[in-house]
């Protein structure tokens, strides 16, 4: 995929998840909306995936929350805004090898997958 929809200059492969779930850690201090998992043991990937769809960008302690998140479970971070980003968090996702989408970018998404 055109790494452009996921705010990155290089494209993007898709996993082909064979599982897809929200996850609270056992002590409720990891909280994320989704994690979508690859069953393939030689090229197992995990993405931890945040959204918020509300009338407003999403700033950089949201990208930091996420980003700690998906350390501690060893995932790619996707963070979904409905509205886009802050200046802030556009910066700090690419430093952190993160991924960003907005509405926008999941409707083109959403077009080239057929969906």
């Amino acid at each position: 995929m055109d790494g452009r929809i996921f705010g990155v200059d290089s494209p993007v492969k898709l996993p082909v998840s064979e599982r897809v779930t929200s996850y609270l850690s056992p002590d409720g201090q990891v909280q994320v909306d989704s994690v979508a998992e690859t069953s393939d043991a030689e090229n197992h990937e995990r993405w931890a995936v945040e959204i918020k769809w509300r009338g407003r960008l999403s700033g950089k302690k949201e990208l930091e929350k996420l980003a700690a998140n998906a350390r501690s479970l060893s995932a790619k971070p996707w963070f979904i805004s409905k509205m886009g980003f802050t200046q802030e968090a556009l910066e700090f996702a690419r430093h952190n090898d993160m991924l960003l989408s907005s509405q926008a970018d999941l409707e083109v998404l959403a077009k080239l997958v057929g969906t």
